[in-house]
């Protein structure tokens, strides 16, 4: 039926974003790499489609993996939610304390998912520069080491997130304003992504020898 095909077509526009979407993720891992050994041209070649897709899904591996435990506390906010409301409505309270228990709740959630999702944010590319710089996922879950990396080069860290955010803000800017296409905008924006976090992977030596140690037991 004609709700059959309407499916059919939604599933071939996700999986075709899903799809292009790793593929570009892999593209952003090889710009790292390149500007990690200092190539005079950046942005990688088109024609490893099979070499991007698994980089790709390598790094989609990396982001999922740590975005899920707060993903996760998202319905069980909810849950938590109206197991309090049922129990406040089944018990002898007011509307007054009903709404203020309500809205403490809220806020309480709106708090915790804000400080966590920025604690996200300024964490993730530590996990995601080491995981492309050495090609072991597990280099990723190392939070000791993530986090030394993150100390060791503070002041890069600190200007690859301005450029990041800033980057991103104008991919949306173009979007929304000038009427950009969407993936132009996300792209320019993902390729600005790995040549910021290429150039703090450049400039910190124990990841360069580490990835130097990793491109030797492979060779």
């Amino acid at each position: 039926g004609l709700g059959d095909v309407y499916k059919r077509q939604l599933f071939t526009v996700l999986s075709f974003f899903v799809i292009g979407t790793i593929w570009v993720t892999g593209y952003v891992v090889g710009i790292i790499r390149r500007r990690l050994l200092d190539e005079p041209r950046p942005l990688p070649d088109w024609s490893d489609l099979r070499g991007l897709f698994r980089n790709g899904l390598k790094a989609w591996f990396v982001v999922i993996v740590h975005v899920f435990p707060l993903a996760l506390l998202s319905p069980l906010f909810v849950l938590a939610w109206g197991g309090t409301m049922g129990v406040l409505e089944s018990a002898p309270r007011t509307p007054t304390e009903v709404q203020a228990t309500f809205v403490l709740f809220v806020l309480t959630a709106y708090v915790f998912f804000t400080l966590a999702g920025l604690a996200l944010m300024l964490y993730l590319p530590a996990p995601f520069v080491r995981f492309v710089v050495t090609d072991q996922v597990s280099a990723a879950f190392d939070i000791r080491e993530n986090l030394a990396f993150i100390r060791r080069n503070a002041r890069g860290y600190s200007q690859a997130l301005l450029v990041i955010f800033a980057s991103s803000f104008v991919a949306q800017l173009g979007i929304f304003v000038l009427c950009i296409g969407v993936f132009p905008a996300t792209f320019w924006s993902a390729c600005v992504l790995g040549y910021a976090l290429g150039g703090l992977a450049r400039g910190d030596e124990i990841l360069q020898a580490q990835a130097a140690q990793t491109r030797g037991e492979s060779s």
